[in-house]
């Protein structure tokens, strides 16, 4: 029966606008996948599903779940060819047990009228390690005999949007959604409706244990003994409502985890930071942000007590500009201590829990509310005193007529055919027409730089929408070329892009993957949600593991590098032309591993590289950003100013000192890139030594002659040395490298003079001589909030010194400042 046909014609008569996501031709494709027939969009109403709210329909749903042959959990280790979008038009949709989530999904509903997925009130209760059947109605990644079937840490590219999660009627234990999980990942619009918090059920809405994910935007929790149980490396979530609830949200562990705009109201405890020893690194940091809480007992809870220096960053607690109406305490520490008082008005708060850095008092530990400790970017806040913030739009009050396919339009996306001169007449066409372009599922192969004018909107297709840069364009490592351009130098506008990846094939020394040009002027910015930069690693990339094998018994050098495996000389470029750009949840990923492997199989590939922001008009934002294995630096910003970040997210190449991080790519002065043979000599660090870590290992963050910089929330690590995880902890310490963040002039190179060695930080420094005498080339009004690093001696390398360190971590996993000030000229 053909479901579709009569939604259609109820939408028809009733004179309602179904959804476009509906309406449109599905007739994306998947390279790689040899079964002709398989289809990515799966409609549950065309599997038998009826969404009436009476009928068991779990079994069509796990049937369109699982058509196809696709990646199963205890069978299949990964892999890009079989995605999947999994769409629940509007209904109620009864389910008797728990919906597996297959790995590469996209769990999608109708914006316009959300569904509901409803447990019935048989629906098993669960036990935490699935052994009836599941864990959750959703079940991100399931249990097996030893443990989770795949790698938290290793689940990408999935997302669950536009939901409602309807617990309510469970008599027993219940959990929403288990979601371990990492980056490229996202829940979106999702509502939990849970028994209220004084049935005394232990009903849960979303549980985390494990992963390094990550962004979360606009979910509501109503009751629940928790709200939100999480414990992952780290995660952006803004634009969450808990009411009714117990506890609204549990940390149980993370490195760092930043909110922003949550909202709680008539729960017993806002936020518990757990004091239980749930994983062994415990809390790290967390940042709560432009919140409110209302009529909360407990706001907030945290176990660390003020001067305790063991573990130093233990439970770091950033509050910044939250109200708290009606709150009898606002921060409550161990032995029920108020840290800071509530009372029944409404007061806005600024406070700081940890190790806090600033030129004036350096380093020290500290709990209170100094107001030098709270700046904010105006610049980049709503008129109502916030920071700004803008959801992935999902096009609902769009009709049909509005979108054209890449498909249609005549692009084959078969990952053979040339697309270069289609994929540029079908933006250009649909720019002029103000249409949307439906980016189809495929790999849309183009050997020449893709124009995306001003006026764009772009939507891709499950994650699977991938725009693969090759061919000579690309080759030429002293003249790189964008894959992807945004505007032209000098080009104002706005565009909307998301659900897209821009990848290369083979060796593309010369491709800067996406270079934006564009001005975007107004109140409203040019945004960019889940455009993701995936450089090898999947099908079709020819950058797997037969090509780009790892080689750590072999000692790298110019000679014997893998010329078949540099793919890349950046990830992502906003040039000095740019401004009014909002980029959120958009991973820059050179892969470390083959995801089509069976054992996930490592790989070494060369981007020299990540994310490099040198906007001159600034009011940039960048949400929930991860950037890892580049070559040379993961982040940099460079002579800018007006940058919102957070939270940043970056790894160290895998691959490194085995070549050290001058090779492939040579100094080029024009993108301000470190000198590393200056700054490092012959102190690469290849025979590494607890007194001599290396030198010559990626930035995860430079800053050069900006100001005005607001960083919420950092994960720089640095987990491998030569392919190693073991070598560092081998040790009984975790020094991968010498240092993580450099922090400098306008002058865009290193300015150390080597005066001699710091064997311990295995670099020389020599003060700041080469500064320049411009004080607007100077890096001023920085500040970090939780700063969280791993594997690194030095955190913050400043004008050639090492001004914050390591040398305590959490079980040896990490360590933080709450806060890091920098606002000296």
């Amino acid at each position: 029966m053909n479901h579709n046909f009569f939604l259609c014609l109820g939408a028809l008569i009733l004179g309602v606008q179904a959804y476009w996501m509906e309406e449109v031709q599905h007739q994306g494709i998947v390279p790689g996948n040899t079964n002709s027939s398989y289809e990515i969009f799966r409609n549950v109403k065309d599997y038998g599903a009826l969404g009436d709210g009476e009928t068991d329909d779990t079994d069509a749903i796990k049937l369109a779940m699982t058509d196809g042959n696709r990646c199963a959990p205890f069978e299949c280790a990964g892999g890009t060819t079989t995605p999947a979008v999994v769409y629940f038009p509007p209904g109620t949709y009864m389910i008797s047990s728990t919906i597996t989530d297959y790995f590469y999904t996209q769990i999608i509903g109708d914006p316009t009228d959300m569904p509901v997925l409803k447990a019935s009130s048989d629906f098993p209760p669960d036990d935490g390690q699935g052994s009836t059947g599941g864990f959750g109605m959703i079940d991100g990644i399931p249990y097996g005999a030893n443990g989770l079937a795949w790698l938290g840490v290793n689940s990408f590219f999935r997302q669950i949007r536009n939901i409602e999660i309807d617990m309510s009627g469970v008599a027993g234990k219940a959990t929403g959604i288990h979601w371990p999980t990492a980056q490229a990942t996202s829940i979106q619009n999702v509502v939990f409706r849970m028994a209220h918090k004084d049935t005394g059920l232990e009903h849960t809405g979303i549980f985390i244990e494990e992963g390094s994910g990550g962004f979360m935007e606009g979910l509501e929790f109503h009751g629940g003994k928790i709200g939100a149980n999480f414990g992952n490396q780290q995660f952006t979530v803004r634009n969450l409502y808990f009411v009714d609830c117990e506890t609204a949200i549990n940390q149980l562990w993370d490195w760092t985890w930043t909110y922003q705009n949550i909202k709680v109201e008539n729960c017993d405890v806002g936020i518990e930071i757990s004091s239980d020893a749930y994983a062994e690194s415990g809390v790290g940091s967390l940042l709560v942000i432009d919140s409110w809480f209302k009529d909360v007992p407990v706001a907030i809870k945290t176990p660390r007590v003020p001067g305790n220096m063991t573990p130093e960053a233990a439970a770091s607690l950033v509050i910044n500009q939250v109200e708290f109406d009606g709150c009898e305490t606002i921060v409550l520490g161990p032995d029920d201590e108020a840290l800071v008082p509530g009372g029944s008005g409404s007061v806005v708060v600024n406070f700081a829990q940890g190790h806090v850095w600033d030129p004036v008092n350096l380093h020290q530990d500290y709990t209170g509310d100094n107001a030098t400790y709270f700046p904010r970017l105006t610049e980049l806040e709503n008129s109502d005193g916030r920071y700004f913030s803008q959801a992935k739009p999902h096009y609902d009050d769009v009709p049909i007529t509005s979108f054209v396919s890449a498909r249609s339009f005549g692009c084959a996306g078969d990952g053979e055919t040339d697309d270069s001169t289609c994929l540029a007449r079908l933006v250009q066409t649909a720019a002029s027409q103000n249409k949307i372009v439906f980016l189809d599922a495929g790999h849309y192969k183009t050997y020449t730089t893709l124009y995306i004018p001003s006026g764009s909107r772009i939507v891709g297709e499950g994650l699977s929408s991938v725009i693969v840069g090759t061919g000579t364009t690309f080759q030429h490592m002293a003249n790189p070329q964008p894959v992807v351009q945004v505007g032209v130098p000098g080009e104002k506008g706005r565009i909307e892009w998301s659900d897209t990846l821009v990848a290369t094939r083979g060796p593309t020394p010369g491709a800067i993957i996406i270079q934006y040009n564009l001005y975007t002027e107004g109140l409203e910015p040019s945004g960019l949600w889940d455009v993701h930069v995936r450089v090898g690693g999947f099908a079709g990339s020819e950058l797997q593991i037969e090509q780009c094998a790892i080689t750590p018994d072999v000692e790298a050098n110019e000679s014997n590098l893998k010329s078949e495996c540099i793919a890349g000389f950046m990830s992502m470029h906003i040039t000095k032309y740019a401004g009014g750009v909002y980029t959120e949840n958009c991973w820059l990923w050179i892969a470390d591993h083959d995801i089509e492997s069976p054992t996930n199989a490592q790989v070494t590939i060369f981007v020299g590289r990540g994310l490099l922001v040198e906007s001159k008009k600034g009011k940039v934002w960048i949400i929930g950003s991860g950037s890892e294995h580049h070559t040379l630096y993961n982040y940099q910003l460079r002579e800018t100013h007006d940058v919102w970040m957070g939270l940043i997210q970056s790894e160290t190449p895998y691959y490194q000192p085995n070549p050290p991080a001058h090779l492939p790519f040579p100094t080029m002065a024009l993108y301000g890139d470190p000198d590393f043979l200056e700054a490092c000599g012959d102190e690469t660090g290849e025979k590494f030594s607890e007194d001599n870590p290396p030198c010559a290992m990626a930035w995860g963050l430079r800053v050069l002659g900006s100001q005005n910089i607001g960083i919420f929330g950092t994960g720089l690590y640095s987990f491998f040395y030569n392919n190693d995880n073991t070598v560092c902890k081998a040790q009984d310490v975790d020094w991968c490298q010498a240092r993580m963040i450099e922090i400098e002039d306008g002058n865009g190179s290193e300015t150390y003079e080597r005066k001699g060695k710091d064997k311990r930080r295995g670099h020389g420094h020599g003060g700041r001589g080469g500064r320049s005498n411009s004080a607007d080339d100077d890096t001023k009004h920085l500040i970090v909030y939780n700063l969280n690093t791993l594997g690194s001696v030095s955190m913050v390398t400043r004008y050639g010194e090492d001004v914050a360190f390591t040398e305590n971590h959490i079980e040896g996993y990490n360590s933080g400042l709450a806060v890091y000030l920098d606002n000296e000229p």
